[in-house]
């Protein structure tokens, strides 16, 4: 099972792309989210045609229990390599976790998501990816984000 998120504005082209499809999305933020649970994965390879996919992972740093949510896009056309968007500054990797950046032991580009800590990952992912000038859009597909976990 997938949970998937997506603006609501966004609902009529999910349906073009999936036929015959039976989802009703729910309310998540009102009148901005919405999310419903998809049982086929396979529905993601249709969607990242017309959306810009994004995918909530876990990261645990070594000898820590907290965890931090970040979310990995790899279909955005302005980010060849991939873009990770994550809940810490680099001042946070750097000296109080004492561990390396993705963006720096990968070709991945990062962008800090706004909002705060305790702040929703999902409401911070589309605040985040929607209004900042730091995540570039080229193309009409980079302007829709599709936010799912497995």
């Amino acid at each position: 099972m997938i949970q998937v998120w997506i603006k609501d504005k966004d609902i009529k082209l999910f349906h073009r792309l999936v036929k015959n499809s039976n989802y009703s999305f729910s309310p998540y933020l009102e009148n901005v989210l919405t999310t419903e649970n998809i049982k086929d994965p396979g529905v993601l390879g249709s969607m990242r045609k017309k959306f810009t996919v994004g995918k909530i992972g876990i990261w645990r740093p070594r000898g820590s229990n907290q965890i931090y949510r970040f979310v990995r896009i790899n279909n955005n056309s302005m980010y060849p390599d991939g873009l990770i968007l994550t809940p810490y500054s680099e001042i946070d990797v750097d000296y109080h976790l004492k561990t390396r950046r993705i963006d720096l032991t990968t070709k991945l580009e990062r962008v800090e998501l706004l909002g705060e800590d305790e702040a929703d990952i999902i409401v911070r992912t589309f605040k985040t990816y929607g209004m900042n000038a730091l995540v570039r859009k080229h193309t009409e597909k980079d302007h829709h984000l599709l936010l799912y976990r497995t």
